[in-house]
């Protein structure tokens, strides 16, 4: 078994084939999280075991488990999200920049219920997953529509995958001091880069900010 860094390791490298990508996301993605699950609330259980003796464990407190994805960067760690914590409901926002201006925009909404509901919404807590933050954009609006929900912010644990730790995390700390945070690796600089392909105001590109070293795009290298 590779240790998390060997993992990290293979899905930073631009050679490593699709299979091994996925693989590995999906194995770092169910460690993170069986972490974040270490944040929610317990309480002392006892339990009698088939040999007739008492056993002293503990029981989770948490009322109401539900995820929320950013796509689609996001979406690459549903599965490892279901392997841990089956059979909750996985809702997804789609939050993309604007051309113009790099501005995020909501695009699509579809919450569970339990997020929905604001009576449920106060003990509900809420999973945000994304694949990477890098200028903290898409995670501010994110965390932003969750707290208009009703979800309180120490019932909000973000799990990613790697954060720039000179982008928007010290945005999201400051603005969201209840916000948890779990993540598989820290990268320390960010570029000012360029995407081109149509992608920018008619077809001429966009500034953008590019994580270093990085693991490029999570979500083109996870399905394509």
């Amino acid at each position: 078994m590779l240790h998390p860094k060997g993992m990290i390791t293979i899905i930073r490298d631009v050679n490593s084939s699709r299979q091994d990508f996925v693989f590995f996301v999906d194995r770092l993605a169910t460690l993170l999280v069986e972490k974040a699950l270490e944040i929610l609330p317990y309480s002392s259980k006892t339990v009698v075991t088939p040999v007739g003796v008492e056993y002293h464990g503990r029981q989770s407190d948490a009322l109401r488990i539900c995820g929320v994805t950013i796509q689609h960067s996001g979406s690459t760690l549903e599965r490892g999200f279901r392997r841990v914590i089956n059979n909750m409901p996985l809702g997804s926002l789609l939050i993309q920049s604007d051309p113009k201006n790099a501005e995020p925009l909501l695009l699509h909404v579809m919450l569970p219920a339990c997020v929905r509901d604001r009576e449920a919404a106060r003990d509900t807590w809420v999973f945000l997953l994304d694949g990477q933050i890098g200028t903290g954009a898409s995670a501010f609006m994110a965390i932003r529509i969750l707290l208009d929900h009703g979800i309180s912010q120490d019932k909000i644990v973000f799990v990613t995958l790697v954060v720039a730790r000179g982008g928007g995390m010290s945005v999201l700390r400051r603005a969201f001091p209840g916000v948890r945070f779990v993540c598989a690796a820290v990268d320390d600089c960010m570029q000012e880069g360029w995407l081109q392909n149509g992608e920018g105001i008619n077809g001429e590109g966009r500034k953008c900010w590019i994580m270093q070293p990085g693991m490029g795009h999570i979500g083109d290298r996870y399905y394509l």
